[in-house]
């Protein structure tokens, strides 16, 4: 404990005392910061490894929760139409299944190819190919 004038403030007593506060936190772990006022709040701030919802697990500080942290581990997707996407673990719910990205060719109802996204239906791209047509006129 340290001894202070009933003038000095607590905040200047503070730096007097260099000894870690050790009161229990939150997780069986224990206050590292040096002695400090009573009132301040205990956060334990410790990191460790939590596992997220998604499965996954995370090195976070100890007060944090972790239903409320976003994954970011690396994750390959396998669509419907065979096709692998790969995103970070907390995008994959937010993706709609039947949409793919990837570009392929595909035959349009004129017989031309045209390269566009793969879950994209050929019947509603429109033919951007110059073609020599003779008018009737």
């Amino acid at each position: 404990m340290v001894t202070i004038r009933c003038s000095e403030q607590e905040i200047k007593a503070q730096g007097k005392c260099k000894i870690k506060c050790g009161s229990p936190v939150d997780g069986g772990h224990y206050c590292s910061l040096p002695c400090h006022d009573r009132r301040t709040v205990h956060a334990c701030k410790e990191t460790v490894s939590k596992q997220l919802r998604c499965g996954h697990t995370k090195d976070m500080p100890c007060f944090r929760e972790p239903s409320k942290e976003i994954c970011f581990a690396p994750i390959s997707l396998k669509r419907a139409c065979g096709h692998v996407l790969n995103v970070v673990c907390g995008e994959a719910s937010s993706l709609e299944e039947n949409i793919c990205g990837e570009l392929i060719e595909k035959r349009l109802p004129c017989n031309h190819l045209a390269r566009v996204a793969c879950s994209i239906s050929a019947e509603t791209v429109f033919c951007n190919a110059r073609i020599e047509q003779l008018l009737g006129c």
